[in-house]
């Protein structure tokens, strides 16, 4: 997608090895596709039903 291929560029840029993206589990699959990885499945703490994906992209 344009939009991750701007972050790449603008991380890049600032000398980052990697992106990070926490999301929805329904969106993880979207993600993979987009070339991020699965790092952890946590809960952000402001809900104690919630569950989010964490993802990593190396640049």
């Amino acid at each position: 997608s344009a939009l991750i291929e701007a972050c790449r560029h603008a991380a890049r840029t600032q000398g980052c090895a990697k992106l990070r993206l926490d999301c929805h589990p329904n969106l993880r699959g979207l993600y993979e596709r987009l070339g991020f990885t699965h790092v952890d499945t946590f809960n952000p703490g402001w809900d104690p039903t919630f569950i989010a994906e964490r993802l990593e992209l190396e640049i």
